[in-house]
């Protein structure tokens, strides 16, 4: 059907040059002997006629072929690239299904870990309540160690799940304040924040346009860090800022006073379950870093460590304005 197509398209644009090929080469030979009445000069005319329509007939037919050719060679091409098209729906349609099939079989992992470690916490808090006035401080130590181990595991289950849903989370966008969304983040730290008698200094946030619920897990898992390692010698202050900028980036900070980074090791903080060797306890799931820096990806936004700080850490990403 595309091939009859192509023929008559083409058959088409062989006519109209053919046809107006011709009429141009008469009119124009009457319109001579019009304004020159000389019959040598119409015999010469009527020959230079028959010649131009012999002339523009041969380069009609070239024409039809060329075109003809050129067209096939299209067609060929548009005909790959619907069958591409097709596998790539079809490819699609396959990631799609794996992608349920790990969101469901995450689901179901998730469930069967966090289920035995909820009845570990509570035969633990309780067993706490019923003998801690018969327990020596050796036993009180290693019910407390095992306490906060489960709730470590628990923690570092959320978040792995939290990470491996992120590919296929929605991106929806909206006018969003950031103001509010670090105020809420520091409200939900603020048992953590008030145990280590820290400070969070909050400066001008703009409103811009992004996904609100992935920009709130971005300044969760900044300040939750910055609140999580910090040094033995002061209370964590934590300074969260915005940096107007004239290119089409919007950029913000998380700093904080804590151990930090080595220099070596600022690439491998955003990998996965990642431990810096300045850290000083066994908090947090080690994804964290990771976690952002997957949105950010999402987001089409970038994440790296300032280079060049003595003390302390100031961790800086861009996004996109829209």
């Amino acid at each position: 059907m595309q091939a009859i197509k192509g023929v008559k398209s083409t058959t088409k644009i062989t006519l109209i040059y053919l046809v107006l090929g011709i009429l141009w080469i008469v009119i124009s030979d009457h319109l001579l002997y019009y304004f020159f009445k000389d019959s040598e000069l119409y015999e010469q005319s009527l020959f230079q006629l028959l010649k131009g329509i012999f002339y523009v007939s041969i380069t009609a037919v070239l024409l039809f072929f060329l075109v003809r050719n050129y067209q096939k060679k299209l067609e060929d091409k548009i005909e790959k690239l619907e069958s591409l098209n097709a596998k790539l729906r079809k490819e699609q349609g396959r990631l799609t299904d794996t992608n349920m099939e790990l969101k469901h079989f995450a689901d179901s992992v998730s469930h069967d870990l966090k289920s035995p470690l909820r009845t570990i916490s509570t035969l633990i808090q309780r067993y706490n309540e019923r003998f801690s006035e018969d327990m020596s401080p050796d036993q009180k130590e290693y019910i407390s160690i095992i306490r906060e181990s489960s709730e470590n595991l628990y923690e570092k289950i959320e978040d792995t799940l939290f990470y491996a849903k992120l590919s296929s989370a929605e991106n929806n966008l909206e006018k969003v304040d950031i103001g509010k969304i670090v105020d809420s983040v520091v409200k939900n730290l603020s048992a953590q924040i008030e145990e280590k008698k820290g400070q969070v200094d909050i400066k001008r946030l703009p409103r811009i346009v992004s996904n609100k619920s992935l920009l709130y897990q971005i300044f969760l898992n900044l300040i939750d860090n910055a609140v999580k390692f910090t040094s033995k010698d002061s209370p964590p202050h934590i300074e969260i800022g915005y940096i107007r900028r004239e290119d089409e980036f919007h950029e913000f900070y998380v700093s904080d006073n804590g151990p930090g980074f080595p220099e070596n090791e600022y690439a491998q903080a955003f990998e996965r379950y990642y431990r810096g060797t300045n850290s000083l306890n066994s908090e947090g799931s080690g994804i964290g870093l990771a976690t952002v820096k997957q949105i950010l990806q999402k987001l089409n936004g970038k994440i790296w460590i300032e280079t060049g700080v003595k003390e302390g850490t100031i961790i800086r990403f861009i996004l996109p304005k829209v």
